[in-house]
């Protein structure tokens, strides 16, 4: 039997449970975080941190330490840096007789210098035997970089205390620390600032100076002064000197962050008062890292504003304001690892509940959202109710969005009048609400009552306005809520569209919808499976009683459904934006037919329908062309039939594309004239030169007064602007009869021929006599 391979990351899955999203932000925040602790990635920001506290904490030097500086005044007294050692001599003879404590020199004297101010040197050593103190360092060799150790040289080595002047510069020399003695060859040296404060030692290696402590401030005179005269006895007396030096040729000058640059004799002092104010420790990174890992974790995980803020507000104090307090007692804590667990935690916290927030609640109202009512409503036995504001738009384009949440206030405040107890949900310009009424008649009256309560007396900033709203009602409890919704949405919009106050769902629709929805996946492929394709309507001239031209009609011949009307996939195809697919199978087949027409049979007119939603369409023109001049027909041989389904715009493009269409030859013609939205403004504005009258005003011209009349007029108005006339609808002889009476130039329709394909049109071309061209 095999066992196959164990997939661990499927083992893992069955064994923990899933972290979900805030689980995973806390998890790698603890990893990152920890990571960055334990490498000290986060260093040099931390120096920076510190160095931002020290200089909230900054203090004036109060020491015990006066600095005897080797300055440009002393190089240029003496003749530069390296001057005789008889110099040092009589300056310590002069410190000592004002009542210096001790002298520490932050040099070594480990070469040879002149004999005569090496003896000078020697004798006032000697004299002061115990209290001078001269420097240890290391140096790297220039060629080697192996670290070579400067000690005094012997001729002072035993008059000398010595002591270390090793510090150590942290990444990018932002801070600097110090030991408290450093181990050389072998023999362990107090460091200079550890020998000036006298305290006893600390356990620890090295301690971080407190500099908050300002170099600055500290009691600086010239070697070159003090050389001179002994009039700083005020001063000197009863301190200890550091002799170092402090000149800017010198070389021996450090950064310390948001201080600047600072001689480095300074640093020994700032150091030594540290150690005489206290004992430094170093917490290091790891407590502060715990306690954010208990405030990430509640971070994370609240929900309520109350309880972010008051978790903001602890790690506020915690991470910021303690380490100021804890620098104030000489103990360092690092913050990096903290804060960067702490920001994570808060920065996606704070992301995952806005967008929590914003898949359950509007963002505008504050309402729960029609997402929320799909998740956390169980199957309800109540009637779904959706209310569409249908001048949402333009109220708040009239009023400025700002007003958005006080319009849906408002109307939620009235509409839960009705119903205090239901929860309201909204989305856009609908809210929805679940109401317990169970006949149709009992909503209506409600609905009604309700709209009238709702439009009534509406104002916003003290401007009065309409509110127009409609309902739409889903009573089918049995369906999911997802189902429900959407249900009851259509509905709403289509009361509004037809200007009803409420419309109630059918569930038989569900079936055409799903139909619907199927007959637009198909659609692609129907046209390349042949399954739609184009029939061809004879027209006719009324004069003449001549075939002078067809109409291009597409058809779709489903293999399970059957015909399927036109109406319907037509309508199907401009809703989900596909028309474009349908336009260009039909105008590229109809002038092919047409040039083959006009090649075997003389002048012929084709028409094809252009749904207005294909003025929008970028490729219209070239689409048109292209198809003219790769079947070989003359444009005036075209006629489109801009088909009014929707309103026609009339913008400044919409205007330019139909002239140019027209300036390329083609005609343009107004069809269904007399239902829809055409109006009289689509003649005058737009470069029509055809009309096509309705069929349902030619059919009853036989039988209704009114129609007879309004197609007359029709007639004669659209002669007086200059256009044709073509008749759709012609089903008798005596409808054509009428029409050419009245003067109407064309007629289309069953009595003139029915729709055919391309074969059996042009074969009835011929048995209706149309002669082949010899």
């Amino acid at each position: 039997m095999s066992l196959g391979r164990l997939n661990l990351r499927t083992y893992i899955a069955g064994k923990i449970p899933p972290l979900g999203r805030r689980g995973r932000v806390l998890m790698w925040g603890i990893i990152l975080s920890f990571l960055c602790g334990i490498i000290q990635f986060g260093e040099p920001l931390e120096d920076i941190i510190k160095g931002g506290r020290d200089y909230i904490r900054q203090q004036d030097y109060r020491g015990n330490v006066v600095v005897v500086g080797i300055d440009d005044k002393t190089a240029k007294q003496f003749g530069g840096l390296n001057y005789s050692r008889e110099v040092d001599a009589r300056v310590i003879d002069n410190l000592f007789k004002m009542g210096a404590k001790r002298i520490f020199y932050d040099k070594v004297f480990a070469d040879a210098g002149d004999p005569k101010g090496d003896e000078a040197l020697r004798e006032a050593l000697i004299r002061h035997r115990g209290k001078v103190f001269f420097g240890v360092a290391e140096l790297p060799d220039p060629i080697t970089q192996k670290i070579g150790v400067l000690k005094p040289n012997e001729a002072f080595r035993d008059l000398v205390e010595t002591t270390s002047l090793i510090g150590k510069s942290t990444p990018f020399g932002f801070s600097a620390i110090f030991p408290y003695q450093s181990n050389v060859d072998g023999e362990f040296i107090p460091s200079m600032s550890y020998a000036m404060s006298e305290t006893a030692k600390s356990n620890a290696e090295l301690f971080r100076p407190d500099w908050s402590i300002n170099a600055r401030t500290v009691t600086t005179l010239s070697l070159a002064d003090v050389h001179t005269d002994i009039a700083y006895k005020s001063t000197v007396s009863g301190h200890d000197i550091l002799i170092g030096p402090n000149s800017s040729a010198s070389g021996d000058i450090h950064r310390i962050i948001l201080q600047g640059l600072i001689p480095g004799l300074y640093f020994h002092v700032i150091a030594a008062e540290t150690l005489r104010n206290g004992t430094p420790q170093n917490w290091g990174w790891a407590l502060m890292w715990a306690v954010a890992v208990i405030l990430a974790v509640f971070v994370v995980f609240a929900q309520k504003r109350r309880d972010i803020l008051a978790i903001y507000t602890i790690a506020a104090l915690t991470i910021g304001v303690l380490p100021l307090f804890l620098d104030s007692i000489l103990i360092t804590i690092d913050v990096v690892p903290a804060a960067l667990l702490f920001s994570i935690a808060a920065i996606r916290g704070a992301a995952i509940r806005r967008s929590e927030f914003g898949t359950g609640f509007n963002l505008i109202s504050g309402l729960p959202n029609f997402a929320r009512l799909r998740r956390n409503i169980p199957q309800r036995k109540s009637t779904l109710i959706a209310l569409k504001i249908r001048n949402y738009a333009a109220i708040v384009a009239g009023f400025g969005a700002e007003i958005e949440p006080a319009l849906v206030a408002e109307v939620m405040r009235r509409s839960a009048l009705t119903n205090p107890n239901e929860v309201i949900y909204h989305d856009g310009d609908t809210l929805l609400w679940f109401a317990d009424i169970d006949s149709n008649i009992s909503f209506s009256n409600h609905l009604e009552g309700l709209s009238r309560l709702i439009t009534a007396t509406m104002q916003l900033q003290g401007r009065p306005f309409d509110l127009l709203i409609s309902f739409g009602v889903d009573a089918d409890h049995d369906s999911k809520i997802s189902v429900r919704i959407g249900s009851a949405m259509l509905c709403a919009q289509e009361a509004s569209q037809e200007n009803k106050i409420w419309k109630f769902y059918d569930p038989e629709r569900r079936h055409e919808s799903s139909w619907e929805l199927s007959l637009l996946d198909s659609m692609t492929q129907a046209i390349d499976n042949g399954d739609i394709w184009v029939a061809y309507q004879s027209k006719a001239d009324l004069k003449t009683g001549k075939i002078i031209g067809a109409e291009a009609l597409a058809r779709w011949s489903h293999p399970e459904r059957g015909t399927v009307t036109p109406e319907l996939f037509i309508d199907v195809a401009e809703r989900n934006n596909r028309i474009d697919q349908i336009t260009a199978l039909v105008l590229d087949h109809a002038i092919g037919t047409a040039a083959i027409i006009n090649r075997d049979f003389g002048t012929f007119n084709m028409a094809v329908n252009i749904s207005v939603q294909m003025l929008d369409h970028p490729d219209l023109l070239s689409m048109i062309s292209g198809a003219l001049v790769r079947h070989g027909l003359r444009p005036e041989r075209l006629t489109l039939e801009i088909t009014e389904t929707s309103k026609l715009p009339q913008n400044e493009k919409t205007i330019e594309l139909l002239r140019r269409i027209v300036a390329e030859g083609i005609t343009l013609s107004l069809d269904d004239y007399g239902t829809g939205n055409a109006t009289l403004d689509y003649l005058k504005l737009l470069p029509f030169s055809e009309v096509k009258i309705d069929r349902s005003f030619i059919s009853n011209i036989t039988q209704t007064e009114q129609d007879l009349i309004l197609v007359e007029a029709t007639i004669t108005m659209a002669h007086s602007l200059g256009c044709k006339v073509v008749g759709e609808g012609v089903e008798t002889e005596e409808i054509r009869m009428i029409l050419a009476n009245l003067g109407c130039d064309i007629a289309q329709g069953f009595h003139i021929g029915y729709p055919v394909r391309q074969t059996a049109y042009i074969q009835t071309l011929i048995d209706q006599g149309v002669k082949r061209i010899a």
